[in-house]
Parts: structure tokens; C-alpha cells; sequence
């Protein structure tokens, strides 16, 4: 069975390196060391990259050292005791030592919960982004009007916008608009309940 052969620029591997950078920067856990070490030698490692992306052998997408691995990322912290008083709940700390001084006072054991995360390469995450600007951005253009978040980045003649820091749309806006249409409809609906 013959594969098809995919070529890419280093240029557009560069473009999407550049957005998977913002886009891990802006991430909840960033990689910030991985990234530093991976602009060591920049041009080195896209060109691998390419390399690896254009060769007969699709082996590599499976190789550990190019899917990552995962994490443990702090998620929050519950107190031993589940009922809280008003006076606890409107209690707001300036510093984590105190809060956490706070938490365990009296015998007190609290929880600390975390959330199991991804931590991809960042080879993993330039083919990401090169899909997003590729193919991904095909599936986007597809979806409606009604579809608020995770939407890619597009210039005023529609298309991916490859030169905006990161992949996706500010989040915020949008949310707002999706929550103010959804409590509008509410409203219209039910004008007694409001």
C-alpha cells in the first residue's frame, strides 16, 4: 500500500510553532522550561520535525518521547469538614500560607485534589497547531454561529489567520455574549420567573 507523500515548509512548521508557544503559554500549566530548551536549537528541532513529518514511516507518532507523557496538577484543596460557616466562605486570603495555615488549624485534614493532565511534546503540540491551521480550520469554518468557544483565529476574509499570536479567539467576549443570549431567552420565555 503506497502512502502519500505530505510536504511542509519550515516556514509553516515556524508559524505553528509560534502558536502552539502562545498557546501553551496561556495554558492553565504551561511548559515553560520545555519550551525554553526546544528555542535552544529551534531551527534543529522543526527541521527534524519536518523531516519526521515527510518520511515513508509513520512510526513515530506512537514513540513515547513524542506523545509525552502525563501530569498532576494542583486542582484545589478540601477541608475535612464539608460544612462551611458564612464567616469561612466569605473569607478570602491574600496569601497561600495563610490559607493553607487556615485549613489545618484545629486537627483539621484537608484534601488536596489534582487534575491528571496531558504534557505532550512540543513536537506534539507544533503538529497540533499546524493541524489547526491546516485542517482543523476546515472543520471550524463548518460549525455555526451558535458555537462560541475554542474557535480559531480567522482574518477579515475568513480565513486561519496565521499570523495571530495563538490559535484561538479571546474566550471571554464570546462567553459573555452565549451567557447574556441564554439569560435573554430565559427572560423572553419565562417573563414572571425574572
Amino acid at each position: 500500500m503506497d502512502v502519500a507523500q505530505i510536504s511542509v515548509s519550515l516556514h509553516d512548521l515556524g508559524l505553528a510553532y509560534r502558536k502552539a508557544k502562545v498557546d501553551l503559554y496561556y495554558s492553565t500549566n504551561p511548559s515553560l522550561f520545555d519550551i525554553a530548551n526546544y528555542e535552544d536549537d529551534l531551527s534543529q528541532n522543526l527541521t527534524r520535525l519536518k523531516d519526521r513529518i515527510e518520511a515513508a514511516s509513520e512510526d513515530w507518532v506512537k514513540d513515547p518521547a513524542f506523545l509525552g507523557t502525563w501530569t498532576l496538577a494542583p486542582k484545589e484543596i478540601q477541608p475535612e469538614k464539608a460544612e462551611k460557616t458564612e464567616k469561612d466562605q466569605s473569607l478570602i486570603f491574600a496569601s497561600p500560607e495563610a490559607e493553607w495555615l487556615s485549613a489545618t488549624e484545629a486537627g483539621n485534614h484537608p484534601t488536596a485534589i489534582f487534575r491528571l493532565m496531558a504534557r505532550c511534546s512540543i513536537d506534539f503540540h507544533v503538529l497540533s497547531s499546524l493541524w489547526m491551521m491546516e485542517v482543523g480550520g476546515l472543520f471550524d469554518k463548518q460549525l455555526s454561529s451558535n458555537v462560541f468557544g475554542s474557535r480559531l483565529r480567522r482574518n477579515r476574509h475568513d480565513e486561519i489567520n496565521t499570523w495571530a499570536l495563538g490559535s484561538f479567539k479571546p474566550y471571554l467576549r464570546p462567553f459573555r455574549e452565549w451567557r447574556d443570549g441564554g439569560i435573554k431567552a430565559m427572560r423572553s420565555e419565562s417573563p414572571r420567573v425574572f
